[in-house]
């Protein structure tokens, strides 16, 4: 206790910078040594300040992709252990574990009817499931990188799959043949979207582009430039009039737009949401079209945001983890959106009204409008 105490005696005898800097100093050493030994950053765990509807535990890790079933039977999850899961929404019982893959699904896409379940993984593997059955349909490889996003034509018949190796393939669903590769990024591939019609296809990529495809051909269409950061995700909106993007932004500060909303038919930017920050991971749209989510956040609070598209205001903010939220899923019917995060859990949030919009300070979000953008109201 001695030494302890002629050791802060001799501390404070510096000047207050030379303690700033000996304390930050002594911090660098002790993450350093933290890291060293492969353990995580402490952090500290705040309540959640909203209540989810439900709350499960994935039971395979970090939660990656999410996907309803059409009929809002089953909800589908992929998880860091490779597995994907069927879920019974109503009881959150498990209804079939789908093992194939050999690291972590990253990606799921559902046809029309749900009869259909497609997963990508790590592993560079697609794979085309039975999902009432739990049954393997196809095995598709061709990609040479981690897969990213999988999405089915709107006829089902071919699905087309994106990779960090730069590709884009499409697939057919029937014989599980390659019809097609689109190349032209410089950069990973993280999302694609498919238009509600099925004639386009956009891809997000590290290279900070986004491209939009003619599916019947592979033929560029536009090169969207402006998120300014790694592209981390696309959506179309349903009613196919607006395409938004996700980018990274780490810093408040920093005036890079998470969020951008672009118009697919001419390639021009018509918004983009300034103020948040974090990655934008996963971007969903409600399926009235009236409302767009994303995820947020940084440190050990992650937010999930909703936007009410006809205002340009945001209807809701859910501080839903202290994890990434990787992974966003609106129910059929809008009234749920489920949310897939690093920390193993899935969680159903109820959606917000228009009557019962957040009140949030001005401050809180700031909104930087280009061109005017172009929705029907409600």
């Amino acid at each position: 206790m001695k030494s302890a105490d002629s050791l802060l005696r001799k501390f404070r005898r510096y000047p207050f910078w030379s303690q700033l800097l000996l304390t930050l100093g002594s911090l660098v050493v002790l993450v350093a040594l933290w890291s060293a030994c492969g353990l995580p950053p402490p952090v500290a765990h705040h309540p959640l300040l909203a209540t989810p509807q439900a709350d499960w535990n994935a039971q395979g890790g970090a939660v990656l992709a999410l996907v309803y079933d059409p009929k809002e039977a089953w909800l589908a999850s992929g998880t860091r252990d490779g597995v994907a899961r069927l879920w019974n929404v109503s009881t959150g019982e498990i209804i079939h574990t789908l093992k194939g893959h050999s690291a972590g699904v990253t990606s799921l896409a559902v046809n029309s009817d749900g009869s259909l379940l497609a997963t990508g993984s790590v592993d560079s593997m697609v794979k085309i499931w039975n999902p009432s059955k739990g049954e393997e349909l196809h095995a598709l490889v061709g990609h040479t990188g981690p897969v990213t996003s999988v999405a089915f034509s709107t006829d089902g018949r071919w699905l087309a799959s994106a990779s960090l190796d730069k590709t884009i393939r499409i697939w057919s669903v029937s014989s599980g043949e390659l019809i097609r590769t689109l190349e032209g990024h410089t950069g990973g591939i993280n999302s694609i979207a498919l238009s509600p019609d099925g004639q386009v296809l956009a891809s997000a990529s590290d290279d900070t582009t986004i491209r939009l495809w003619q599916t019947s051909t592979g033929q560029l269409l536009h090169t969207l430039s402006g998120q300014n950061s790694r592209v981390l995700s696309v959506a179309f909106s349903p009613d196919g009039k607006l395409l938004a993007s996700g980018g990274l932004q780490l810093f408040p500060g920093d005036h890079k737009p998470l969020l951008k909303l672009w118009d697919p038919l001419s390639g021009k930017e018509t918004f983009s949401f300034v103020g948040i920050h974090g990655q934008a991971s996963s971007i969903v749209f409600r399926p009235d079209s009236k409302v767009v989510a994303n995820t947020s956040g940084s440190y050990d609070v992650f937010q999930i945001n909703s936007w009410l598209l006809t205002a340009r205001t945001p209807l809701r903010t859910w501080n839903a983890s202290h994890a990434v939220i990787y992974a966003l899923a609106y129910s059929p019917d809008g009234s749920l959106l489920a949310s897939g995060a690093a920390d193993g859990r899935i969680r159903l949030w109820k959606g917000a009204s228009g009557a019962q919009q957040a009140r949030l300070a001005p401050e809180v979000f700031h909104f930087s409008s280009r061109l005017p953008i172009s929705v029907q109201s409600p």
